[in-house]
């Protein structure tokens, strides 16, 4: 299926099993920007190291990397705090939102509530959607 033309999407994701959630979201939108479906990808996330382990034990058959030309195919923007309204300037012309925020798990983790991504995180991406007319979103959480 082709995508409009001038397709823009915002992925966003955190640690734990959403993380591998959110890296599959990234390599299939860089597949999908290869095949010319997807015109820009903006990834937002506080864990950017985590694109760059070539082995996601995620069950797959094969090891996921993404080759220097992969990660020229998409902006990357290191998240300080979720809570930050400036991150709502990057959900500019986007025409959907992955959202693979946190999980329940945090807070028996010992994360503080203030940085707990799905809810704050979450919080921001409903508000950048409303500033930004954003319509199409994806948010998979296990937040029960």
């Amino acid at each position: 299926m082709k995508t409009t033309e001038g397709a823009r999407l915002v992925i966003l994701y955190g640690i734990g099993g959403l993380s591998d959630v959110g890296r599959h979201a990234v390599q299939l939108a860089v597949e999908k920007k290869k095949a010319k479906e997807l015109d820009h990808i903006t990834v937002l996330t506080r864990y950017p190291e985590l694109l760059a382990e070539p082995n996601w034990k995620c069950g797959c058959p094969e090891p996921h990397v993404f080759s220097e030309e992969d990660k020229k195919l998409f902006d990357l923007v290191t998240v300080k705090k979720w809570s930050d309204k400036s991150l709502t300037s990057h959900f500019q012309g986007a025409t959907a939102v992955i959202s693979c925020l946190g999980n329940r798990q945090a807070t028996m983790m010992g994360v503080k509530p203030d940085s707990w991504e799905a809810y704050v995180g979450n919080s921001v991406v409903i508000q950048a959607m409303k500033d930004h007319s954003i319509q199409r979103a994806v948010v998979m959480s296990s937040m029960g």
